[in-house]
């Protein structure tokens, strides 16, 4: 039986107590008792459950499905390699509309509101921390533990990503998407699969905060960015690059791996979103296109404005 001076396992303070006891030293064990200590008359509700305990890897994204009132250990590893020099942890609720909490440790210990590294709201519904090496939160070679809450059930993406490192795109439901960051005068990069050379390749950048630019390379990011073979350096805050199969073809890149590279003037988050298939020439509101085009091409756009749509809306001259 558990007291306040002999106990296996003590709980963390988080705006609750929160307990992990893991599976090493669960091994062998058919019952665990649990104590409640109250220094005064109290009320509360107690849940006890097994889950994983998840050891992911850096440079990929992982959707994990949490139950209501769930709480998940996540613990990222990241690589001996003296050449980097950032880390960057991220987490984003599919339901922008369902509040969750995410706080992180470095080490393997369990966040606490002692212990916990700062990461700061992004997106419609996201945490974000980025770490450099100068930094006494930062390290290689070592582990980073995330803890995450949740209220009502749903998915969350998690990742982890290092300096230098470039992410694959990966398409769901016919396009490539990812919620990310990028320091102020840094990179990051990514590489994307063009398949279909009759098709369009489409590159959006959705801009939440911050001034970011991307560069796009085919078979490889080029050595300055500037030399890239497209960019939307001169754009408006949102934007859709469209590289047509026509354009493509003319720098000999049809299909194969492009380079998207998004460059912070100013620290930015944003969402990028990568498609390789022909839309209509409709504009949308608030989203600028851009292409490339040869003297004396000429391409068509149209907008609609929504105004019109509705029954009520009288137009006379």
């Amino acid at each position: 039986m558990p007291t306040l001076e002999k106990y296996a396992a003590r709980c963390a303070f988080y705006g609750e107590d929160f307990c992990v006891v893991s599976s090493g030293e669960l091994r062998g064990k058919t019952q665990v008792t649990i104590g409640v200590f109250c220094e005064t008359e109290c009320e509360y509700r107690l849940q006890a459950e097994l889950t994983e305990e998840l050891l992911l890897d850096t440079g990929r994204q992982y959707r994990l499905f949490f139950h209501a009132e769930q709480e998940r250990i996540v613990r990222f590893t990241i690589p001996d390699d003296p050449t980097i020099t950032t880390v960057e942890i991220k987490g984003l609720n599919a339901n922008k509309f369902d509040r969750f909490n995410m706080i992180m440790a470095k080490g393997n210990g369990v966040p606490t509101s002692e212990n916990a590294l700062y990461l700061r709201p992004a997106w419609e519904n996201g945490y974000v921390g980025k770490f450099t090496d100068d930094c006494s939160c930062f390290c290689r070679g070592c582990n980073y533990t995330v803890l995450i809450s949740t209220e009502k059930e749903g998915y969350i993406s998690v990742q982890a990503s290092v300096s230098g490192q470039v992410i694959e795109l990966r398409e769901s439901e016919g396009a490539a998407e990812v919620y990310d960051s990028v320091m102020f005068m840094h990179v990051q990069c990514y590489n994307y699969g063009v398949r279909d050379a009759a098709q369009d390749l489409r590159v959006k950048l959705e801009v939440f905060a911050g001034d970011p630019n991307v560069y796009v390379n085919p078979g490889g990011r080029a050595p300055i960015l500037d030399n890239s073979q497209f960019n939307s350096r001169d754009h408006f805050e949102n934007e859709e690059l469209v590289l047509t199969a026509i354009e493509r073809r003319k720098r000999n890149a049809s299909t194969g791996n492009y380079s998207i590279c998004v460059f912070g003037n100013m620290a930015a988050t944003y969402k990028l979103t990568v498609t390789n298939k022909d839309l209509d020439h409709f504009l949308k509101a608030g989203l600028s296109e851009s292409g490339y085009m040869d003297h004396n091409e000429m391409n068509m756009f149209y907008f609609r404005d929504p105004v019109l749509a509705q029954e009520s809306t009288n137009i006379s001259a």
